[in-house]
């Protein structure tokens, strides 16, 4: 049986959404957290978390280090991952060029050979993670909490089957030659030498998500360049709800940031 798995950004609680960041300058006042009984409410509520049972979990600074973890987690268990992914981004590589390499490199190789795949703005990062999971074959279902300002559009059609990503779908990672690969996009389904296994894959709204069943595992991740610093006082209320398996400071402090770009 697959892992029930709960992925949280800190961005997805905010009022707005911060777009294209690099480095880790922390949004401004603009950016207004959830209120603390909002925030209760949806763990509580939507996602069936006590505090009396807190799930096991893991906090993180950038995103992309949920990698890490379900790669852990899925050897521990010798099972796949069944993904509820709350953020305002779905982490897929929308508008990077990381979908190349996924389509062209690393879906050539077996998959337990596609679980160390290079880091960067082209190969996996905090924006292009989950498609590396994807690729990985750990995500046995896949369901996109988006933040209701997107609309949860920004996931890459290349991804889906029949290469479009309108609902209702299903994600099919697909293997291309390299050549000729970037004259059209998403590339003719035509020209795809191997499909990959079908995701069943859904998007809902945070407004309008609900959980069916308890979740086994959780991650929360900081995300300081999307997030402002007022956005850091959820942390402790995530903290009952998650049992981290370190403490979130102690992360905090021992995580480099990133230069900013200007």
């Amino acid at each position: 049986m697959s892992i029930s798995f709960l992925n949280l950004d800190l961005d997805a609680f905010l009022s707005d959404v911060a777009d294209w960041i690099a480095g880790d300058d922390r949004r401004d006042e603009s950016y207004k957290p959830w209120r603390e009984e909002e925030l209760r409410a949806f763990l509580e509520g939507q996602c069936h978390l006590t505090r009396s049972r807190p799930v096991p979990g893991r906090f993180v600074v950038h995103h992309d280090r949920a990698f890490d973890y379900w790669k852990e987690l899925v050897a521990r268990h010798q099972t796949q991952i069944n993904l509820v992914h709350v953020d305002a981004h779905a982490d897929m590589g929308q508008g990077e060029r990381s979908w190349v390499h996924v389509v062209s490199k690393l879906l050539y190789l077996p998959p337990d050979q596609r679980t160390d795949p290079p880091r960067g703005s082209a190969f996996l990062s905090a924006g292009s993670y989950v498609a590396y999971a994807l690729a990985a074959r750990w995500i046995s279902s896949l369901v996109y909490v988006y933040h209701p300002q997107t609309g949860g559009r920004d996931i890459p059609a290349v991804y889906f089957e029949n290469n479009d990503a309108s609902p209702p779908n299903r994600i099919q990672l697909k293997a291309y030659e390299k050549d000729g690969l970037l004259r059209t996009h998403p590339p003719p389904i035509n020209d795809a030498v191997n499909f990959e296994p079908i995701v069943p894959f859904t998007k809902v709204a945070i407004t309008d998500f609900r959980s069916h069943a308890p979740f086994q595992y959780a991650l929360l991740c900081q995300s300081p360049g999307f997030t402002p610093a007022a956005a850091d006082a959820l942390i402790p209320i995530f903290d009952e709800y998650i049992e981290f398996d370190r403490p979130w400071q102690q992360v905090i402090a021992e995580t480099p940031l990133k230069a900013a770009k200007h």
